[in-house]
């Protein structure tokens, strides 16, 4: 959902009401939703403000809620609050930090753990959370540049030239590793962002 002008403390009840109301209207339809939170739909930039930490914080209080009240509608939710679109990069709060990840993980964790995963957007983020190359349970990826790219999978900056407050000093081979073990221990998401036909037909696409 946005809001302009930026949010700066609580959600209104009117809005909460809506999220409910909203999410609640699949229910008999057979479908399950991904549901995904945002203060801004970009272009990143000054212009696109997502929250301080204390507010998104308070803020995923608010909507734990709703979404454990509707959670057999639900497949899962991307981790986001953070940045335009909510994938976590180009933040206007500083949260562009392995500091603001864990402490929007640990409250989402809280509530949704064992109840539906959560997706984060990147294997880097991810490996920097957990501290390990493994998968863990709950924790799936959100690759919202999937097979859009030559180099294929959104791996968080490299050590090379970090963009944000860390960096991942991980080879790309061991990336695409976790992001396939990923995919059979939880989930991975997989969105085109880009038109790349190396790995965009059908043939390419399956075999990929």
């Amino acid at each position: 959902c946005n809001q302009n002008p930026p949010v700066t403390g609580p959600l209104p009840d009117t809005m909460l009401s809506d999220m409910d109301s909203r999410i609640a209207a699949y229910a008999g339809t057979g479908a399950r939703l991904l549901i995904g939170f945002e203060y801004c739909i970009g272009p990143a930039g000054p212009g696109a403000q997502d929250a301080p930490i204390n507010v998104i914080s308070t803020n995923i209080d608010q909507i734990a809620p709703i979404l454990l009240k509707n959670q057999d509608l639900i497949f899962g939710i991307t981790a986001g609050f953070i940045g335009p679109w909510g994938e976590w990069h180009d933040s206007t709060n500083g949260n562009d930090t392995p500091a603001a990840h864990k402490i929007v993980l640990d409250k989402e964790l809280s509530y949704f753990s064992g109840v539906f995963p959560i997706f984060v957007r990147d294997a880097g983020a991810l490996i920097q959370y957990t501290g390990s190359l493994t998968p863990v349970p709950d924790l799936g990826l959100d690759d919202a540049s999937f097979a859009s790219y030559p180099e294929a999978i959104d791996i968080g900056p490299p050590c090379a030239s970090p963009t944000v407050g860390y960096c991942v000093p991980y080879s790309e081979d061991q990336l695409a590793s976790y992001q396939s073990q990923a995919s059979t221990s939880t989930a991975l998401i997989g969105e085109f962002t880009a038109l790349y036909q190396p790995l965009q037909t059908c043939e390419a696409l399956d075999a990929y």
